[in-house]
């Protein structure tokens, strides 16, 4: 059921004589919760014989172990051309990194933007959700914020880079997702659940 809304998009492309595709497939990093449906939705996709086709894999975090790199290979090969790869941050990322240059963007969908606001933020308290990349996906004046399962830490360091320009680089943030599923124990520093005090 969590990847049937996927798959019956895709179905519905079909349908009207369209390729059907995903444009971007984006990880925030490598805990299993956030790969594992991979597997479930290609194997929906097989067993509907949808002709899915992928248009770029991009992972945050760091770390990915085999199973999640062979989840992620499944999507690769669906992608046309030759020599197709996924792209991984393993390193400190953001599209927020110059002022004077202005932001770079991710990926561009259209009018649809993609920009990282951070990506493998070092983290004392849990190595790999403090390295999921912090996006903003953004149509015209408008954002939504993903931040996968950052900590106070990944925040913290986005926050520095965002601070450097003079004005705020954001569109307007409609929505946004609370971090790591709204655990106060990794997006607080004092880890004391509703007595967090969230702006420290």
């Amino acid at each position: 059921p969590p990847v049937k809304t996927i798959v019956d998009a895709l179905a519905l492309q079909q349908a009207h004589g369209k390729t059907p595709r995903l444009d971007l497939v984006l990880l925030s990093h490598q805990d299993e919760d956030h790969w594992t449906l991979i597997n479930e939705m290609l194997d929906q996709v097989k067993a509907r014989d949808i002709p899915l086709e992928v248009g770029r894999v991009i992972a945050g975090g760091t770390d990915w172990g085999s199973g999640a790199k062979a989840a992620i290979k499944r999507l690769v090969d669906l992608i046309p051309g030759e020599n197709p790869q996924a792209q991984y941050y393993f390193t400190n990322a953001t599209d927020y990194g110059d002022p004077l240059t202005g932001a770079t963007t991710t990926v561009a969908l259209d009018d649809v933007l993609v920009r990282t606001i951070i990506a493998n933020t070092p983290s004392t308290v849990s190595k790999k959700n403090g390295t999921s990349a912090v996006v903003v996906v953004q149509l015209g004046g408008l954002g939504y914020v993903l931040p996968g399962d950052a900590t106070f830490q990944t925040l913290a360091m986005a926050n520095t880079k965002l601070k450097a320009w003079p004005s705020t680089p954001l569109p307007s943030v409609y929505m946004m997702s609370a971090p790591h599923h709204g655990a106060l124990t990794t997006m607080t520093k004092k880890k004391d659940g509703d007595n967090s005090d969230l702006g420290e």
